[in-house]
């Protein structure tokens, strides 16, 4: 019988409460993998513990309390997890906001730049020690179509949510290649699911950008066309097994919308 290939490796997942990250969770569960997860919500929490443990009863699990909108609660998240002295084999940063525009951060940065952009980064850096100790350390970076969409983090236009949340994903990126240029012996690789319904469209997290009435009708839609993140969740678990440094996982149907993965080189894509 063959070992699963992240068995007793430890791997830190962001944005496990969600639908697309549940599935990515217990996809790893299932792998055998040791799960660091912070989370924003003791509820949903909870009731991950509940479907991972009912799905995986040997699943190993370990939330953390952490807060993606205020830089205090990354560094406090990322010494409980550096504490141990124990090697770290993967970060995914799977978590995200899409929100209405004028919220800040308590540090002062506009919320989706904050949440999507700036804490990951700063988890990333802060964890570095404890991914040096592992003999293969990798992170995975889940952006979105819309990081593709703008020509830049900062360049110049009407400041939407779709905007907003568009140059957050951008930014990320850009910070993460250049961290990359630094940390060669980290294997840093990218992906994103193409479209699925999510709970980033619901409002379940953050009140959404969008009618709350017209995503009513839309969602069934979209939940009937589009992969289900079980599905889509195929480009990150991709990434994660198979990617090269600089590579992106990306659906390879039409318009990258859907299809199975399918890798590329990112700078092409920017």
């Amino acid at each position: 019988m063959d070992t699963p290939k992240w068995r007793d490796k430890r791997i830190l997942l962001t944005g496990s409460t969600g639908s697309l990250g549940s599935e990515t969770a217990l996809a790893l569960a299932r792998s055998e993998a040791e799960l660091l997860l912070p989370v924003r919500n003791a509820e949903k929490a909870e009731q991950l513990q509940k479907k991972l443990l009912q799905a995986c009863p040997e699943a190993r699990l370990c939330f953390y309390r952490l807060d993606l909108a205020d830089e205090n609660a990354v560094s406090r998240c990322a010494e409980q997890i550096r504490s141990d002295g124990k090697p770290l084999d993967a970060i995914i940063h799977n978590a995200g906001i899409f929100t209405k525009g004028g919220k800040a951060s308590p540090q002062g940065n506009e919320l989706h730049r904050q949440v999507n952009a700036l804490s990951p980064l700063l988890l990333t850096e802060l964890l570095l020690p404890a991914l040096q100790r592992s003999s293969h350390p990798a992170v995975v970076t889940v952006t979105s179509l819309s990081a593709f969409w703008v020509d830049g983090a900062s360049s110049n236009g009407r400041r939407t949510a779709t905007r907003l949340y568009a140059q957050s994903k951008r930014q990320l990126l850009e910070d993460m290649m250049r961290l990359s240029a630094k940390e060669q012996e980290i294997r840093f690789v990218y992906a994103h699911p193409g479209v699925c319904a999510t709970g980033l469209f619901t409002g379940s997290t953050h009140q959404t950008a969008y009618n709350h009435h017209l995503m009513k009708l839309i969602l069934p839609l979209m939940k009937v066309i589009f992969p289900t993140p079980e599905k889509a969740c195929a480009s990150i678990l991709t990434a994660l097994e198979e990617a090269l440094p600089g590579e992106l996982v990306q659906p390879g149907g039409l318009l990258h919308i859907w299809g199975e993965p399918a890798k590329c080189d990112l700078k092409k894509k920017l």
